[in-house]
């Protein structure tokens, strides 16, 4: 009979869709609980949810939770009669590696999103113009020492996820070649190279994104924009490029490269010169080579030696050289005239600005000022007095990878922990 379920599409009674779609809204719950309340990595003291707080938060009956319960309890969920429900922080694990400009970091988190010991690879000189090899055999030794410092064993993790500061297309997870200056770097696939180094990663599903998403969703998670369901987070380093956050979710375009503004051409009529043509996208004026940390400094004949501190570097000339001043206060002119355009389109609650420079400008008034001033001279009213936020985590590109793969593979990885 047409319309008849056919074997296997109904589950206790009910339409498989229908129990799936109930496991998710309590498993999400459950997880946005588990964020809120633990305190550290497997921290095994989070008080849960009664029943009937976990059906409100989920927008299911309580009936439905007690089905979800008895499906996962003892391996998502803790086994304790009566007692409020919470996840097992140590049923899966999060692995999450960066890989920035000019350094590299891994890390993992438990189901509650809390981070272990993070490993930094600060001390080596990474960098994009050299080939991939240094990042990849750093990183995959890295990991190998976290999980044995974690004690963690590689079938508790539930995924991996890699944050590159290049725009990423969502669906390959290979970067673009506009955010690659060394063309050895281009079509490189880092879940699959890290692979070949990790024979445990092989079957671990990966996600990999850009820094400034993932920074975002850290920031909207733990930091300065838990209030805020619309926001845009600016990364101001080296490159350029904004995460676009509406209704609480990430907002990553058809191919994945929305908010990508570091080759946005602007002030074209001044004339520059040759040196200040982008490598990457060939214009004379995109806004990487006018207000880029790297750029700023070579267009003033500035060598920095602590490449990690070039911001500050030149924050603090700034205060008795007029003219680091004066070309900083230019930068951040332009970087408010890029960015009225989406406070204007997208209407966002506030904007968290962060990267090297976006972070540091917030301890100096002068040019935060100025990059207000120029925002509001080019939004319409209702743009101007928008909130601008210092970003509150020190490592959110890495913690937004590992909360991006909690999000996404929660459900994917209930049944294997039943």
């Amino acid at each position: 009979m047409a319309g008849t379920p056919q074997d296997g599409e109904h589950v206790d009674g009910r339409p498989r869709a229908a129990r799936a779609r109930t496991e998710a809204a309590v498993l999400h719950a459950l997880r946005r609980h588990g964020y809120a309340s633990a305190q550290g990595f497997r921290d095994d003291s989070v008080i849960g949810l009664n029943r009937a707080e976990l059906a409100e938060a989920a927008g299911v009956s309580r009936p439905s939770v007690s089905i979800v319960e008895a499906a996962f309890s003892d391996s998502l969920l803790d086994k304790r009669s009566g007692l409020p429900l919470r996840l097992k922080p140590g049923a899966g694990y999060a692995l999450g590696v960066h890989w920035g400009t000019r350094h590299a970091r891994v890390a993992i988190a438990d189901l509650n999103g809390q981070l272990f010991a993070v490993r930094d690879g600060f001390e080596k000189r990474f960098s994009f113009r050299e080939p991939p090899s240094p990042y990849l055999d750093w990183t995959a030794d890295a990991l190998n020492r976290l999980l044995l410092t974690a004690d963690v064993r590689p079938e508790e993790v539930i995924g991996l996820g890699i944050s590159r500061a290049s725009p990423i297309n969502k669906r390959t997870g290979v970067a673009h070649s506009s955010g690659l200056p060394n063309k050895e770097w281009r079509d490189v696939n880092a879940a699959d190279q890290l692979e070949r180094r990790l024979d445990w990663l092989q079957g671990i599903p990966s996600i990999t994104d850009n820094d400034a998403n993932l920074s975002a969703q850290a920031e909207h998670t733990f930091g300065a924009a838990q209030d805020l369901d619309d926001f845009v987070y600016v990364k101001w380093s080296d490159s350029v490029a904004t995460a676009l956050v509406l209704s609480g979710q990430s907002y990553r375009g058809s191919d994945g490269y929305a908010g990508q503004l570091g080759h946005l051409l602007i002030d074209w009529r001044e004339n520059t010169g040759p040196d200040v043509v982008c490598e990457l996208c060939d214009k004379n004026g995109c806004l990487e080579t006018k207000v880029g940390v790297a750029n700023i400094a070579t267009q003033l004949g500035i060598e920095i030696d602590e490449e990690d501190r070039i911001a500050g570097r030149l924050l603090d000339l700034a205060t008795h050289d007029a003219s680091v001043r004066k070309r900083l206060e230019y930068s951040a002119e332009l970087m408010g005239e890029a960015l009225a355009p989406l406070v204007d389109t997208l209407n966002p609650a506030g904007l968290v600005l962060g990267g090297w420079l976006g972070s540091d400008i917030h301890d100096h008034s002068y040019l935060l000022s100025t990059l207000r001033r120029t925002l509001e001279e080019h939004v319409m009213g209702f743009g101007r007095g928008i909130m601008i936020r210092r970003p509150t985590l020190h490592r959110s590109a890495v913690h937004g990878a590992t909360l991006r793969v909690i999000a996404e593979r929660l459900i994917a990885w209930a049944p294997r922990a039943r």
